[in-house]
Parts: structure tokens; sequence; C-alpha cells
């Protein structure tokens, strides 16, 4: 797994509980231990991690790849949500208003331009999104782009 990366927990929930808050999540990549010092994107609030919790045993870390349960103080409940991200406060995630994506279409009713908008699903981040334009389309066999910038897309386009 991906230990020696930067670390990069997108969180699944969160409660209160004694002393602090109880962040839970999938860490993807790096490795969490108690007394780390780090960051909760994109609210920007700084946490210590006073205890890790995997299967409800008590450890000092937790590495990429493991479902963890992470004791903190610095932030409260109502902070914190579905889709934050913790991040070390020395390689903190990149946070975009724009991106280019690359996107399978494998069902919809009828084809969609520029303007559609839907919600995109990204680890536990639910978050709407608008199709500003189309760059190009790949040809499914070859595996070649199309010279030409397609003006719509369909199901089972690429």
């Amino acid at each position: 797994k991906r230990s020696k990366d930067p670390l990069r927990i997108p969180l699944i929930d969160r409660h209160k509980s004694r002393g602090g808050v109880e962040l839970l999540g999938k860490i993807e990549s790096g490795t969490i231990k108690v007394g780390d010092k780090l960051i909760v994107q994109p609210v920007n609030v700084q946490i210590e991690v006073l205890k890790l919790f995997l299967h409800e045993e008590e450890v000092d870390v937790a590495k990429a790849g493991e479902n963890v349960q992470i004791h903190v103080k610095g932030i409260n409940e109502n902070e914190v949500y579905m889709g934050c991200v913790i991040a070390q406060k020395d390689k903190p995630c990149y946070i975009v208003e724009e991106f280019l994506g690359e996107m399978i279409i494998l069902e919809h009713k009828s084809i969609f331009a520029a303007g559609y908008s839907t919600m995109l699903h990204a680890y536990t981040n639910i978050v709407g999104v608008t199709v500003v334009s189309f760059i190009s389309k790949t040809n499914l066999k070859t595996g070649k782009k199309d010279a030409k910038k397609p003006k719509v897309a369909k199901s089972g386009d690429l």
C-alpha cells in the first residue's frame, strides 16, 4: 500500500466523545500516529491525534489501507463532515474549483452537452458539478482519441 505517500484520510463519519471528537475513515495513503498534529480540509482546522483504534483495538500507528477511528482534539463535531480529508499540515491536499477529468458514461437516457450538471462521487465526498466542455472522445475499440472536439456525449462514450 501507499504508506510512504502524504497522509490522506477521507472521512466517513464523526461523532462527539469524551474530551474530543471521533473521526472515522479509511487511510488511502500515508501513516498516522498518536500525537500527530494534522489538518482537516477543506475547513482548514488543525487537530491533534489523541488515540487511534483499529477494529476497536487501541493502537499507536495506523497505515494506508486500514479503516481507522481517530480520537482528536482541536475541532468541534459541527465543523467537520463526510467528505472532509485529514492531511499533514506540511503536505495539504489540493483544493480546486475546476479540474480536467476523464469520464466514461455508463448509462444515460439521452445525449448531454456542456452545461450539464450532475453529482460527482469521489471517495466519501458527493458534490454537484457542471460539465464545462468536452476536450476529446476516445474510441473504445482502438483506444485512440478522435481528432475532432465533440459537442455532445452519450452512454458508452469515453
